[in-house]
């Protein structure tokens, strides 16, 4: 969650961060600095301290500690990466900034996959590392001295945390370095891919040369990088590359024989470097300690993903077939709304022609594309027998991608990862070898270092957790960039962990939420649950293996079904616990029947298949067929949900193939949607109101009242939206009125239960005389209490204590006064209806948007009431009224959309 601030508070909000962060905890202050030396100069370099840091967060949340004690105990990992907020294009480093994250490898993998599962170290800026020996090598030799050297507390001392029963102490050793290619190259002190030794893990793997050379040469048991027989290669071990530090370090003082000896052994010889550290170099080894990064390695830019997808595509297009049929069946695949969505030109303007040259797309973008071009070559091309060779390359690919996304899960699965990715390698090389890179080699370290480090890691996570610091780096442009990135980013986790509870919780609804009128009821009738407080919903659930969003599918393995997600149900228990109910439609297969054109792309993580296939729910069935058309969109009208043929009923939307998924509608419902449309020309408003219900009461609007028209339509759709108002609306009675027995008030509106019991069940009561409720106030003055009489007025004389005489009102002006007061009435609703939603955002909502939409409310309230008054007494100026109505109208329109834009902000940035 970000805070933010405006101009008149920024100093006082900065200064009050700083405080906080900078006092004297149990384990010392939070943020703290390091001094480094630039060009000769001294230079500090903010820091979160991580001992401080997290004993304050698990003082907040202790379910945090939990989470770090489970497991075989606690061990570091390391990330760290270069962004550049505001313009990538920018030609200089000025803006660019290298961020220090660390988190802990037995957490959960579904806690590491999100934001809060990486801890923010430090940020340095780029344009500075050129200036400081050993560069960013000596940046993590900092950073490992303040992890395990700090005195009195560190990682390797260990420090206290709380969990939920009770005080621990949390040691944890260093177990590994996540990060790209790159950043492994500059932390390590490595030669890296352009090097004679691009591999690290291996001794006899060489770059820099081509097979032809290599073998033309007779090297001997040197292999190329883009060998796929791993039973040639020479794996290193950490006595090995401790014998070539030494060495390394024995030539320091010759440079022509560092260099020559730093190209063998694919090393950078720097002092300053964190393999030299004194205290430091001893305890890590890149043998011992390196994760390559099966994001970067595949779908990031320049991963195998990225080569062999625009290979294969150019191929396509050259055996007669256009890009346009790729982006044509990619539209009518269904995905997962956690899923990017392709361009509709996507493979069109995204296939880049130059020769050996890779995709332009996002990571996030390659997973999709792979599994759409991998059942468009089941589905299309292998009918035909078009490119067969490439498609099984593609699909080795597909089933590697899918076993790596199903995070820790994946470590059952390393004997079959490791056999896939050995066969795609074989493929890979004799069909694509111009675009062969070191990635390709990374890649097939992959499964033993999953098998190794018994964690499935990738940069999915802490790339996500770049957004923040990009959006707190964009606003600031001088040399306190740092200082104030640290600051936020210290202020902002301290802010999440003291107001939000489900950053540590498997389970949570995502985004607004919404509780259920009488849900807990319900529940007790149809479930037999009679421990439950309430029950909310929403429309996106977040799971420990992915997020589901309403609409979603999902495929069961082991019921040969699929699913639908339709509802999602967060239940509170009387003991504080609470439950999850995901409410589903499920749909059989059915064998033996042709298949259809309803194809179905689920989230890799839901599937419970002991062998995960490929994206294609198509292959995974084997030869069943898919769901028919008519089980699917055509068995019930999409709008009141009765039962339909095709005889008796109209296509809604089609997709690009004919009688495809298709949406249908009965003729009852279309002849009286055309009605209701017919109103807005009188009616606007209500109209509006109608369509704005909840779907429940409009699709049982439509089941019981097809024949309606007219006038008889207008009154039951205002009926209909006076029963949603007063069911989304809670009045609080403030004023003095009469006080009436409870029998009275149930007697008044027998007709209405529903009205008698919310004035009950809000109601304030009186101590003394319990049954009874105070009467309702003035706007909905259904009572036969007399208005309260208007205050005396001096008259023309300049007398006090006679009432002036007011004229009196004509019929006209009653209605014109009257409809004013409705859409202003209507107005306050949709501003309260706002109101409820912006309470879940937070400090994201800026504090005087706020409070000019409170201000408006009040006021529109107050000229409502005073409308009201006018009309019971039937005197009074009307233009006056109507005028202060139209102004204040138009203020909280104003208002109202200056917070919905607001909102749509907020929720985009969450």
């Amino acid at each position: 969650m970000m805070t933010w601030i405006t101009a008149v508070n920024a100093k006082q909000s900065v200064a009050s961060w700083q405080k906080a962060l900078e006092c004297d905890g149990p384990c010392g202050p939070i943020k703290r600095s390091l001094s480094l030396n630039i060009d000769g100069q001294a230079w500090d370099w903010p820091y979160l301290c991580p001992i401080a840091l997290l004993n304050k967060l698990c003082s907040l949340q202790p379910r945090l500690g939990d989470l770090i004690r489970s497991g075989t105990g606690p061990s570091l990992a390391i990330y760290m990466d270069e962004i550049k907020p505001g313009n990538v294009l920018r030609p200089d480093l000025s803006r660019t900034v290298a961020c220090f994250y660390y988190t802990f490898t037995n957490l959960p993998s579904w806690y590491i996959a999100r934001n809060a599962g990486w801890f923010f170290f430090a940020a340095f800026p780029a344009k500075l590392v050129d200036k400081l020996d050993g560069g960013y090598s000596c940046l993590m030799a900092k950073m490992l001295t303040v992890l395990f050297e700090t005195e009195p507390l560190n990682f390797e001392r260990g420090f206290p945390c709380t969990s939920s029963t009770g005080t621990f102490l949390c040691q944890a050793p260093f177990r590994l370095l996540l990060a790209d290619e790159k950043a492994l190259k500059e932390l390590w002190g490595l030669r890296g891919a352009a090097g004679t030794k691009p591999c690290c893990l291996c001794m006899n793997v060489l770059g820099h040369m081509t097979p032809d050379q290599i073998h033309a040469a007779n090297l001997g048991w040197l292999v190329h990088y883009s060998c796929p027989d791993r039973s040639q290669w020479a794996p290193q071990s950490s006595a090995t590359f401790q014998d070539m530090r030494d060495r390394l370090h024995a030539v320091r003082g010759n440079k022509k024989q560092c260099n020559e000896l730093g190209q063998a052994f694919g090393l950078q010889f720097s002092s300053s470097h964190v393999l030299w550290h004194p205290t430091i170099g001893p305890k890590v080894c890149p043998v011992q300690h390196t994760m390559y990064d099966w994001m970067h390695v595949l779908v990031a830019a320049g991963g195998v993903a990225q080569y062999e997808l625009n290979e294969f595509a150019k191929l396509i297009k050259a055996s007669g077939l256009p890009l346009s049929a790729i982006d044509t069946f990619g539209q009518v695949i269904f995905l997962p709304k956690a899923r990017s969505k392709l361009p509709k030109k996507f493979w069109q303007d995204r296939v880049n022609t130059e020769e050996n040259s890779h995709l332009k797309c996002f990571a996030a973008e390659v997973l999709v594309a792979v599994s759409i071009l991998n059942l468009f070559a089941k589905e299309v091309l292998a009918p035909d027998g078009i490119l067969p060779e490439h498609g099984r390359c593609l699909s080795l690919l597909a089933d590697a991608i899918d076993i790596l996304s199903q995070l820790d899960e994946a470590l059952n699965l390393i004997d079959e990862l490791q056999a896939t990715v050995d066969q795609h390698a074989v493929c890979y090389k004799r069909l694509y070898p111009a675009c062969c890179k070191p990635k390709g080699h990374y890649l097939m370290h992959l499964p033993n270092l999953l098998l190794k480090f018994e964690k499935n890691l990738s940069c999915f996570g802490p790339e996500r957790k770049h957004r923040a610091v990009k959006t707190l780096a964009a606003q600031v442009f001088n040399d306190t960039l740092c200082d104030h990135v640290t600051l936020r980013m210290g202020h902002d986790v301290l802010q999440d962990f003291k107001g939000n509870q489900n950053l540590v919780e498997p389970f949570f609804l995502q985004g607004p939420t919404r509780q259920i009128p009488d849900g807990a009821h319900l529940l007790s009738l149809g479930m037999g649950q009679h421990d439950v407080m309430s029950v909310c919903t929403g429309r996106t659930l977040i799971t420990p293996i992915g997020q589901l969003s309403l609409g979603d599918v999902l495929f069961a393995a082991e019921l040969g079904a699929l699913i639908v997600c339709a509802a999602f149900l967060e239940v509170f228990l009387i003991t504080g616990e609470r439950k999850f109910i995901l409410q589903v439609s499920v749909h059989l297969w059915k064998e033996g029947s042709p298949k259809k054109t309803l194809t179905v792309v689920p989230d890799p993580g839901w599937r419970a298949c002991p062998k995960p296939p490929a994206a294609s729910v198509v292959e995974s069935l084997g030869g069943a067929a898919l769901l028919t058309e008519e089980e699917v969109t055509t068995s019930q009208c999409c709008t009141c949900h009765k039962p339909i043929d095709k005889d008796n009923s109209l296509v809604i939307v089609r997709a690009g193939v004919k009688s495809s998924n298709e949406i249908r509608r009965c003729r009852a419902c279309h002849s009286m949607r055309s009605a209701i449309e017919r109103l807005k020309r009188n009616h606007g408003s209500l109209v509006k109101d109608f369509t704005s219900a909840d779907g429940d009461r409009i699709s049982s609007f439509y089941r019981e009242n097809p024949h309606l028209r007219g006038e008889d339509l207008r009154k039951r759709l205002e009926e209909i939206v006076q029963d949603w108002k007063i069911s989304i609306t809670r009045y609080e009675f403030n004023q003095e009125a009469d006080f009436v027995e409870e029998s009275d008030i149930r007697a008044k509106y027998a007709d209405k239960p529903e009205i008698a019991e919310n004035i009950l069940k809000n109601s304030q009561g009186d101590p003394i005389r319990r049954p009874k409720v105070p009467g309702q106030g003035v706007l909905h003055d259904t009572t036969d209490a007399k208005a309260p009489k208007r205050p005396k007025k001096a008259d023309k004389n300049g007398k006090d204590g006679e009432p002036a005489d007011e004229p009196k009102l004509k019929a006209g002006e009653k209605k014109k006064v009257a409809k004013k007061a409705e859409q202003l009435s209507s107005k306050v609703l949709q501003m309260k209806d706002t109101w409820e939603k912006c309470s879940s955002f937070g400090d994201m909502i800026p504090p005087y948007v706020i409070k000019a939409a409170s201000d408006a409310k009040d006021k529109s309230q107050v000229a409502i009431q005073n409308a009201q008054t006018c009309l019971d007494s039937g005197k009074g100026d009307s233009s006056h009224h109507i005028e202060t109505l139209d102004a204040t109208l138009n203020e909280l329109s104003d208002c109202l959309a200056r917070l919905k834009n607001q909102l749509e902000q907020a929720s985009k940035f969450k």
